[in-house]
């Protein structure tokens, strides 16, 4: 067994080694010169290594990324650097990156000041999307200003986005969360004053609760609060929710706002979406901001967010707008063309954390 994980290890670093060497290569005219640590998923200046260890949260972040199991590590290390050399003329808008994070379809290059990130890939569809995104959510959340450049590469395009300078809520004191929680509801009362057409029909809310696999535990909350988990969701306005607001996502900045990264899940869901979606998580932030909440903490920020959105804040509701959550996210169009029990297994891992507190 153990010989057995230790050649699976290195098959992964083998090939992980081979996809960051051609993404180094492909990319090299958007990278400052010189020799290049590569690593499973990412690579960086060997120059500058120690400075990037040591240097910006966000540097360290990306570094952060490519830590993977210690027999990994080791097979990464047998490896040599790739050494580049830019021979092409840049023309870049902007710094050249120093670390590149290689994520499958697209690449992310923390450019040297580390003030943006360049996302490159092959699917402009993609990139345009994001750019609209990024320009739609920023009306009313704090989200990177992304821009569409063009990289000079044949087959690629990239986008430029400002990086969120900040400790992201999964790094945070527990005693200074709330602070940062408060000022995104508020936030999210300008999303939800822009709220559209209702979420959902009252007929698919009910197949959810009526006909999908579910543990015993869930589909008996979900049957004690149908009607009002009904209402709820087939009553909700509907908007453009960021749809992945987790405490890795969620970043107090310096100057006391809270920003979003990661925008590639943006979804129409019900307006209390992003609001609440952190509030589902495992997390030690999570079930701390979850107990506040079950407590009343916030329900002064709630009423003004359900009154923003044309709605009434029921406190008896609590747990069933979590509830709630957990099927907006099986109803997301991401998965909609997937296998009903597929959808169902997507909303028992984002109401995991909630069996305790129908137990209790």
């Amino acid at each position: 067994m153990v010989w057995s994980k230790g050649v699976r290890a290195l098959k992964e670093a083998i090939q992980g080694h081979r996809a960051v060497g051609r993404a180094v290569h492909r990319c090299e005219s958007l990278l400052v010169s010189g020799e290049y640590i590569i690593g499973w998923n990412a690579a960086w200046l060997r120059a500058e290594e120690g400075i990037l260890r040591a240097g910006l949260p966000v540097q360290q972040a990306f570094l952060r990324h490519h830590a993977a199991s210690t027999q990994l590590q080791r097979c990464v290390e047998w490896f040599p650097p790739w050494r580049i050399s830019c021979r092409k003329p840049r023309s870049l808008v902007g710094k050249p990156a120093n670390i590149l994070l290689y994520r499958g379809d697209c690449c992310l290059l923390l450019e040297r000041d580390g003030l943006h990130v360049r996302r490159v890939c092959e699917d402009l569809q993609l990139l345009e999307r994001l750019t609209e995104i990024s320009r739609t959510l920023g009306r009313y959340l704090t989200v990177p200003a992304i821009e569409l450049l063009e990289t000079g590469i044949p087959g690629l395009h990239c986008t430029r986005e400002s990086v969120m300078d900040g400790t992201p809520f999964k790094q945070m004191p527990l005693h200074a969360l709330e602070a940062g929680y408060t000022e995104f509801l508020e936030q999210c009362c300008r999303q939800a004053s822009g709220a559209g057409e209702p979420y959902a029909a009252p007929e698919v809310i009910a197949e959810v609760i009526d006909q999908w696999p579910l543990p015993d535990w869930l589909q008996s909350a979900m049957g004690q609060g149908r009607p009002a988990l009904i209402d709820m969701l087939s009553a909700a306005p509907a908007v453009l929710a960021h749809g992945d607001a987790h405490p890795n996502n969620l970043i107090l900045l310096r100057s006391g706002a809270t920003g979003l990264i990661d925008l590639e899940r943006a979804d129409r869901m019900p307006f209390f979406f992003d609001a609440l979606y952190i509030l589902r998580c495992t997390d030690p932030a999570c079930k701390h901001l979850r107990e506040r909440y079950l407590a009343g903490a916030f329900d002064g920020h709630l009423q003004r967010l359900w009154k923003a959105a044309g709605q009434t804040w029921n406190p008896e509701h609590r747990l069933l707008y979590l509830l709630a959550i957990g099927i907006a996210h099986g109803l997301r169009a991401l998965y909609r063309n997937k296998p009903v029990p597929r959808r169902a297994r997507r909303v028992r891992n984002v109401t995991r954390a909630l069996e305790e507190c129908f137990r209790r």
